[in-house]
């Protein structure tokens, strides 16, 4: 949106003397309409005061350490770490059951991406809290715990011999 400058003159040169101190001094406008309030106070006699500064974002890193660490952003954790990630570990698995890789490669893939989901899963748990809604938080934690429950049973889907080899009390524990 363009600011109409001639409309903002025309504003500014009617408000008060101290409203006008008390915009400049907020340190919320843009630098059009500061130039703009800046040039009408001059046009008044007025000096200009200092002007807050606008304050600085701050950005949370973003590395690998800082997600693992919990200083990362939720939305990075969560979409690009646990569903995007995730999601491409698990395409990765579905390939490698089409093209019938050896059991070696597939179980070494499925090894990885348990890891993955561990430390994704850490992450989104450590990030839960840096988002702007405390809710977010809550229903990414959830998430995760779902997560994992369905990659476990992907697992078991995945790999016929745990099936097997699991026994008559992981079966009971798993609901096979």
């Amino acid at each position: 949106m363009d600011i109409d400058t001639e409309e903002l003159a025309k504003n500014y040169a009617e408000l008060a003397d101290s409203e006008l101190l008390k915009m400049h001094t907020s340190g919320e406008l843009t630098d059009i309409a500061y130039n703009i309030l800046e040039t009408e106070l001059t046009l008044r006699g007025i000096s200009i005061p200092q002007h807050k500064d606008k304050p600085e974002v701050k950005r949370r890193p973003q590395s690998l350490r800082a997600h693992w660490k919990g200083q990362a952003s939720l939305v990075s954790a969560y979409w690009l770490l646990w569903i995007l990630g995730g999601a491409l570990f698990y395409l990765s698995l579905l390939l490698l059951i089409k093209s019938q890789a050896s059991q070696a490669i597939f179980v070494s893939v499925v090894f990885v991406w348990f890891a993955y989901i561990a430390f994704s899963g850490v992450s989104v748990w450590r990030c839960a809290w840096n988002s702007s809604w405390k809710g977010w938080g809550y229903l990414a934690r959830v998430i995760v715990i779902i997560g994992v429950f369905n990659a476990l049973n992907a697992l078991v889907e995945f790999v016929p011999w745990i099936k097997n080899s699991i026994g008559y009390a992981g079966r009971m524990i798993l609901g096979l």
